[in-house]
């Protein structure tokens, strides 16, 4: 088994994909300040869209403060093939 690690700089981070594990549709929400539906684009399901706005809010602040600090932070992940 071989393991690959991404580093990714959370200013690169543009915007989150989401899918749905009810119906398999998928979605992308730009990080710009565009809000997260509130039911599944494609059978309706309920989502959280509130708390996806939120939490995007939590990255973008992160992501300013990441820019103009001292410090950087980055997203570690793995994929295994």
């Amino acid at each position: 088994m071989t393991k690959t690690t991404y580093i990714t700089k959370l200013e690169e981070i543009k915007g989150l994909k989401f899918q749905c594990e009810k119906c398999g549709s998928n979605w992308y929400i730009p990080m710009k300040n565009v809000l997260p539906p509130d039911k599944c684009i494609g059978c309706g399901e309920l989502i959280p869209g509130s708390k996806i706005a939120a939490t995007m809010e939590k990255i973008k602040d992160l992501q300013i403060l990441s820019s103009s600090s001292k410090f950087k932070v980055f997203i570690e992940t793995d994929f295994e093939k």
